[in-house]
């Protein structure tokens, strides 16, 4: 797994990483789009979900850890994933890192 503050540049990467905010646009053409920022222990990167559809909004909602993969990029100066790839965890390993790492940002926000 890929910590955010170690991406490179056009490097691939995979992990799980949680979703702080999800919101649903629209492209200049009309088609929707998810605009995230993903959140680990070590910072947030910002990413686009293209042509999402309903089930898309349902499963990538804020607070839920995905596992991600992608290719981190940098456009007008701001870090961003890109070829975003997600599922939610399916392993009962990664649903309690999930847990773990969802407490963990609480705390940093001193949500907790």
């Amino acid at each position: 797994m890929v910590k955010i503050s170690q991406m490179k540049k056009d490097e691939l990467f995979e992990g799980f990483y949680l979703i702080k905010s999800a919101e649903v646009r629209q492209t200049r053409a009309g088609k929707n789009y998810l605009a995230f920022v993903f959140q680990d222990e070590t910072g947030t990167i910002e990413g686009k979900l293209w042509d999402a559809q309903p089930h898309n909004v349902e499963s990538f909602m804020a607070g839920r850890v995905v596992h991600m993969s992608g290719r981190r990029e940098v456009y007008n100066n701001t870090p961003q994933v890109n070829q975003l790839n997600m599922r939610l965890p399916t392993s009962r390993r990664a649903q309690q890192s999930s847990r773990l790492q969802g407490k963990t940002t609480s705390r940093s926000q001193g949500i907790a």
